[in-house]
């Protein structure tokens, strides 16, 4: 309840505190906005949050950020001194006035909180947000009117009525007032000494929290925590007893974003890996069909052999052959009518030699496939029964992925990059665009890895990941190849020249356009463009 209207009453009593104070600095930080006030050598800030969700008021003794994105803003406000804290009445609108301006800091929910700044005559001169709307603007301000706990009743239940009527108890305190009441009223009320009874104790939980020194932080049984200025029965766990409302206000905005970031992360995991493993379901699922489709080769195998028997091997246009078998029984091949009989023979052969290449690379990739889908359905399993974000950290480790613990976002180059793992294990990253792929190439990759790039076409760049020293296997490279010249307008072109590199050669020369780079030194392959049987991408 860090925007209640009784919590804003004890924040703009402690703000009264620093009437005479001078502004010396206004500046944003990860949407925070910053008020440094200083007197007679004492230093404090004044923290305005606007973030939906999260807007709060509150004040701190120092700034520390780990942020490097610091920006100075309403710099009209600086060398002024503060003169008065006014909380308007019945509403959630604090207005500090300083020696030439107003400033308005509006704590409305539904994403309509805004720090405005007037000058003395409530003309708006700058703005947090919508300033195109504000600026220019004559501020009038209304009281909001709002109605008695009697009148309410006539038409609404007993929550709504204390919720919303004119001691402002808000859900969470009428909450407190219907469960303490609950043993001698109902929610519909038709008996007057009830109702006195009720208005009798609300009026004294608002009175308990206007005169109240104590801040409590309170969680409940769904790990939801509340600033409160009184113990609530619906919040059963205390976890913090403040001295100031600043830092009671601070306190649980740091565990919200704390909660916020946990439940982020945790989704983000999980999409991650139920996407890998969709993928290598579907990949298993093909290999294990495929290898019903590698059993059947003897028959293509046994047609070659059969077709280069035949005593003319040139003819063609046909569709069907029929050809006395070894065992002398006839059997009919099914025949390419724009081929010879051998290149016939030969295209069958191609077939085998493919399925036998294939059945080569399954070995090798299926048990580990196995191994990963495993090993990703118990990481799944750990994320959504975990409550600790440091195993959901070391999930993200396992997973290759980069968790900014100073931020609250998780960054994947996975996901950020398309992500290949080749024959020997080792990953090529593909940029996604040409933002991305100067991304890749000037940030991502490192001097001794490979960089790959279709050649004289626009597409895709490359990069083969490398340990410091280690040389690239040549059907490593081969592979790599191939798959950055399918992500080019040269993929559907029957073989492809690539030029590759060592990252250290590759320089973006000053005003050169998106995705555009020099290399130093470059060599060149020719690749099938193609992506490598049941590769995981």
């Amino acid at each position: 309840m860090v925007r209640h209207y009784y919590t804003l009453i004890h924040i703009a009593s402690e703000l009264q505190e620093n009437l005479g104070w001078f502004i010396t600095d206004v500046f944003k930080v990860d949407g925070k906005v910053f008020f440094q006030i200083e007197n007679s050598g004492i230093t404090e800030l004044i923290v305005c949050s606007l973030e939906f969700g999260f807007e709060a008021l509150y004040k701190k003794k120092n700034f520390n950020s780990t942020s490097k994105k610091i920006d100075n803003i309403f710099q009209i406000l600086i060398g002024q001194k503060i003169e008065d804290v006014e909380l308007k009445v019945n509403d959630r609108l604090i207005v500090i006035s300083t020696t030439l301006c107003k400033i308005y800091i509006m704590l409305f929910s539904g994403g309509k909180a805004n720090l405005i700044i007037a000058n003395l005559d409530d003309i708006v001169v700058d703005a947090k947000h919508r300033k195109g709307i504000v600026i220019g603007e004559h501020l009038s301000y209304k009281e909001p009117k709002l109605s008695s706990f009697q009148d309410l009743l006539l038409h609404n239940n007993l929550k709504d009525s204390l919720a919303n009527c004119d001691i402002m108890l808000g859900k969470y305190y009428a909450d407190e007032i219907i469960t303490s009441t609950k043993p001698i009223v109902k929610d519909n009320l038709t008996d007057d000494t009830s109702i006195f009874h009720i208005f009798s104790n609300a009026l004294q939980l608002r009175s308990n929290c206007l005169n109240t020194t104590d801040y409590y932080i309170l969680e409940n049984d769904a790990n939801e925590y509340v600033l409160s200025l009184v113990r609530l029965k619906a919040y059963n766990k205390p976890v913090k007893h403040c001295n100031t409302i600043s830092d009671a206000v601070e306190t649980v905005l740091h565990l919200r974003y704390r909660k916020r970031r946990f439940s982020d992360l945790q989704h983000r995991l999980a999409t991650v890996i139920k996407r890998k493993i969709h993928k290598l379901q579907n990949a298993i699922f093909q290999m294990k069909s495929d290898e019903d489709v590698d059993n059947k080769q003897h028959l293509n195998k046994l047609f070659a052999d059969l077709l280069l028997s035949l005593p003319d091997v040139h003819v063609k246009s046909l569709d069907v052959i029929n050809v006395q078998n070894w065992d002398g029984k006839i059997i009919s091949i099914p025949l390419d009518n724009k081929l010879t009989l051998y290149q016939n023979a030969e295209r069958y052969y191609h077939k085998v030699k493919t399925a036998r290449h294939s059945s080569e690379n399954r070995k090798i990739r299926l048990p580990k496939y196995q191994s990963d889908l495993v090993e990703c359905v118990t990481l799944l399993e750990l994320i959504s029964q975990t409550e600790s974000i440091k195993e959901l950290v070391e999930v993200s480790r396992r997973l290759g992925m980069n968790v900014n613990n100073n931020k609250e976002h998780t960054i994947s180059q996975e996901s950020k990059y398309r992500c290949f793992e080749l024959i020997d294990g080792s990953k090529l990253y593909i940029g996604k665009n040409a933002a991305n792929n100067d991304e890749l190439t000037m940030r991502y990759a490192k001097p001794n890895d490979v960089w790959l790039h279709a050649r004289g076409v626009s597409g895709s760049h490359a990069v083969l990941k490398l340990k410091e020293g280690e040389k690239p296997i040549k059907k490593v490279l081969e592979q790599a190849a191939q798959i950055t010249a399918y992500y080019s307008q040269a993929r559907n072109a029957k073989y492809t020249p690539v030029v590759y590199t060592r990252k250290k050669y590759v320089r973006k020369p000053k005003g050169s356009a998106v995705g555009a780079v020099v290399l130093d030194r470059e060599e060149v392959i020719m690749v099938e463009p193609k992506l490598p049987d049941y590769t995981i991408e």
